[in-house]
């Protein structure tokens, strides 16, 4: 009985020791910053068809570039970039990449009250062949949101328009 105890205490402490480890994870990907090219202080201005104009500032804008959870599989590693303003237009996105191998790449943009989110999957977002992971253009559309229905990003450029279902308009952007 202590000879089979003993196996079994080894054999669960063996596989403990395999199966997790310190992780290193990767820093937050240089070829995701463009989808967010926005810095604290920067102004986002918007106009609609009747010539309103809408002005918001980034208030944050941080890049967490390397959790490292110790003892942990690989999957539980996250670098990400954050940019949020705090004003009358409301913007939350943050772009997450998991994992250390293989990444789950996030990119979450909330508006308001409504949260947009694209996936993609088993992409190793650091490696540079995968330059354009969302591709130039990322279109968010949900026609059951309440406030904003639609945004549309450009890679490099940023937010260049989004659908206010409440106002009936679609906001552009104002080159500066």
């Amino acid at each position: 009985m202590k000879i089979l105890q003993s196996s079994l205490l080894t054999s669960l402490l063996l596989l403990f020791m395999v199966s997790c480890r310190d992780v290193h994870c990767p820093s937050f990907p240089k070829n995701l910053k463009g989808y967010l090219p926005y810095s604290k202080g920067d102004t986002l201005k918007f106009c609609n068809s009747n010539n309103d104009t809408l002005t918001t500032v980034v208030q944050n804008d941080t890049i967490n570039d390397n959790d490292e959870f110790p003892g942990n599989c690989p999957c539980e590693c996250q670098a990400k970039k954050t940019v949020e303003t705090n004003d009358s237009l409301y913007i939350n996105c943050v772009l997450s990449s998991i994992g250390e191998d293989t990444d789950n790449t996030d990119f979450e943009f909330e508006i308001g009250s409504d949260k947009f989110i694209q996936s993609v999957y088993n992409v190793n977002a650091s490696n540079s062949k995968n330059v354009n992971l969302f591709g130039d253009t990322v279109l968010f559309e949900n026609p059951n949101f309440i406030n904003f229905n639609s945004i549309k990003i450009v890679k490099d450029i940023g937010i260049i328009e989004f659908y206010d279902k409440k106002n009936n308009c679609i906001w552009k952007r104002i080159e500066e």
